[in-house]
């Protein structure tokens, strides 16, 4: 007798209903029942020697539907077993096996034919690949649920505590529509091994672009993946590899309307991923439209390119407790995908999708030794649209990051939050510059970067703390850079604001022990856009820092208002590198600074009538260039007690004070001619 048997909830089996109230008597019927619906492959003929095709036995086994017994034994298929019915398929572990015969040109297991309900538990399924005459769309299972035109009953593929090894392009394959409407398809996996596999060679190899991988998951299926382990059993870095698991749109059915959900936690990887830079491939890896996913408690180690890997288009994500060590990035090349441990980059060209999300969690992962990059959050690289909101990076701790440890761009809103960042390793056979703990460019909304710990990174021609606009200025963004702790910089600068910003903020950031002689604490740069729209610098704390290592290098404004430095603790003498001096321009100098001194235009005389940047109570000391004599005059925005001609090898000085954003008044001045 068949049964319908309820397989939606993994690991399992199938459930009883029991009733202690009627004295066992259900319980004892379910049994019965269950056990007249279980049968023996055995029963129709197979024969489990590894020499004698028993396809047809096992076709006619599963046919009979309810549960199908694969006792101890090698079962060797040589076509596809379609299922069309509800059925569960257990054997006894590694002794239960599936061998795909040799020179079977689509050597796939498994296969299903209708909307319904599979499981497998204890089966071992052994691929053959080296012995195959093609790769080329060979899959272990197929699960197909594009047809489906109801949604009544959901299609579900469970899969608990199998083996597969030796498989050819994907050992699992599950696709359902992109529809919502049309889609309710769930894939569980739990306590399975995947181990070796054929490798990818060249970019389409084995006929699917980027190769082979194990799981492979289209449309909008709702993936639950625990407990497993995924090994290639490489001791090497090979040409291209073998993905883990891979999500991506069903391009067959149309519009992506569905997402895709993904829930993959506490899976060890070993080995895996796609090698190369282009078209690179992850151990864990979704396409646009995965979202409300979960990404957890994974150990990822030794992985070829990237661990864990996205596209912009997905959200409502939570990445963390994830442990990334030993990564190779790859090809050695600039251009093309981002190697690196946790990688969700925007689309290189065409539209973005219309489903792009926000919301984007990663937080207390580790990552260890990547050779290019460890966490890296790209919004869109179409037309500097910025498409990703709300992007929080939290509690990771990253040692001996190659390139950079964090990298953002083009998002609109992200929190860079305590992280641990120690180490580098300077990846110079990508670029001999870029170096940087943390860095972002062409981001909106605010960026806060606040209580990391910034230790030990570059050497010493490489590597800034934190780069503002690695390349291209954020002129809508706010930036805040706060609570910050930076120990034993020796190349670059600590912060780096060269390419600006809109607004920037820096304040009680602690700088130990910073030498670099080219690098400052501070670098608001000398070229770019700089600070359009004012900020501050204050409570700042310098220790330790080298004998020739500036405090601030050149500021650049683009209409700045209220930009100020001040109430800072540096311990040098020589505080501002050049820039607390005013070069007068059209008798106007811009004040950000509690003293400046002042410089002619040309020559050695000038005199001073406007100063711009003021903000109510604000107060400033001026000073003459030690060469040169500077008056101050009396009028305009300047109340002062007439005009006052500052020489004296740079003796003189006079203090005012801003008393409503735009005038200046007296306060004191001291004449030591």
């Amino acid at each position: 007798m068949t049964s319908s048997i309820d397989i939606s909830k993994p690991a399992q089996g199938t459930a009883l209903t029991l009733d202690v109230r009627n004295n066992f008597s259900h319980a004892k019927d379910e049994i019965e029942a269950l056990q007249d619906a279980t049968k023996s492959v055995k029963d129709f003929n197979a024969v489990g020697n590894g020499t004698t095709d028993d396809t047809t036995a096992i076709q006619n086994a599963v046919n009979s539907g309810g549960v199908v017994f694969v006792p101890a034994g090698t079962y060797l298929i040589s076509s596809a077993i379609t299922i069309s019915n509800d059925v569960i398929i257990r054997g006894e572990g590694d002794s239960s096996i599936f061998l795909m015969k040799a020179s079977t040109a689509a050597n796939t297991f498994f296969s299903n034919t209708a909307a319904i309900q599979v499981k497998f538990e204890n089966i071992k399924f052994d691929g053959n690949y080296a012995n195959q005459s093609a790769t080329s769309s060979n899959r272990a299972i197929r699960f197909d649920a594009t047809t489906i035109s109801s949604r009544e009953t959901p299609r579900v593929l469970s899969i608990n505590s199998c083996t597969f090894c030796n498989g050819s392009l994907t050992d699992i394959l599950i696709q359902c529509d992109n529809d919502l409407d049309n889609s309710v398809t769930k894939l569980y996996i739990s306590e399975s091994y995947f181990y070796g596999g054929s490798l990818a060679s060249g970019s389409q190899a084995g006929g699917d672009a980027y190769g082979p991988r194990y799981v492979y998951l289209r449309g909008g299926v709702s993936a639950f993946i625990y407990g497993c382990t995924f090994d290639t059993g490489l001791t090497s870095a090979p040409a291209q590899g073998r993905a883990g698991i891979v999500h991506d749109e069903e391009t067959s059915q149309g519009a992506f309307t569905r997402p895709n959900e993904l829930f993959i936690c506490n899976n060890d990887f070993k080995h895996v991923g796609r090698s190369t830079e282009d078209g690179t491939l992850g151990c864990i890896d979704f396409y646009s439209g995965v979202k409300n996913s979960v990404i957890s408690g994974n150990r990822l180690a030794n992985s070829y390119g990237r661990a864990i890997s996205g596209k912009a288009g997905s959200g409502q994500m939570i990445i963390t407790n994830n442990i990334c060590s030993d990564t190779t990035r790859g090809t050695a090349s600039t251009t093309g995908n981002i190697g690196g441990d946790i990688v969700i980059n925007g689309i290189a060209s065409g539209t973005q999708p219309d489903n792009v999300d926000d919301n984007i969690i990663i937080s207390n992962n580790i990552s260890v030794n990547h050779l290019y990059r460890a966490i890296v959050v790209e919004g869109s690289n179409i037309a500097d649209d910025q498409t990703m909101s709300n992007v929080l990076i939290t509690g990771n701790i990253i040692q001996n990051a190659g390139q950079r440890a964090i990298q953002v761009s083009q998002l609109n809103g992200v929190i860079i939050s305590t992280n641990i960042i120690k180490g580098g390793m300077a990846d110079t056979t990508v670029s001999s510059s870029g170096h940087t703990a943390i860095s972002h460019q062409d981001c909106s909304n605010t960026i806060l970067i606040k209580d990391n710990l910034i230790e030990d990174i570059g050497n010493s021609s490489l590597g800034n703390g934190i780069t503002c606009g690695t390349t291209t200025a954020d002129t809508t963004a706010d930036v805040k850079i706060c609570d910050n702790t930076f120990r034993g910089l020796a190349g670059g600068s600590a912060i780096d604001n060269g390419s600006g910003s809109k607004t920037f903020v820096c304040c009680n950031n602690v700088f130990d022990t910073i030498t670099n002689s080219s690098g400052k604490l501070i670098d608001m740069g000398t070229s770019g856009t700089g600070v359009t729209n004012g900020g501050y610098i204050k409570g700042n704390v310098s220790l330790n820092t080298g004998a020739d290592t500036g405090v601030l290098s050149g500021m650049v404004f683009t209409s700045a208002k209220g930009f100020w430095v001040g109430d800072n603790n540096w311990d040098k003498s020589v505080a501002f590198s050049g820039v607390s001096k005013a070069v007068i321009s059209s008798g106007a100098i811009t004040a950000f600074l509690e003293f400046h001194v002042v410089a002619a235009e040309s020559g050695t005389t000038d005199d001073l009538t406007t100063i711009n940047n003021g903000t109510q109570g604000k107060i400033i000391t001026l000073r003459a260039q030690s060469t040169d004599t500077i008056t101050v005059k009396d009028g305009g925005t300047l109340k002062i007690n007439g005009d006052f001609a500052m020489g004296g090898g740079g003796y003189d000085s006079i203090t005012l004070l801003c008393s409503d954003g735009t005038n200046w008044v007296e306060l004191s001045r001291s004449d030591n001619q």
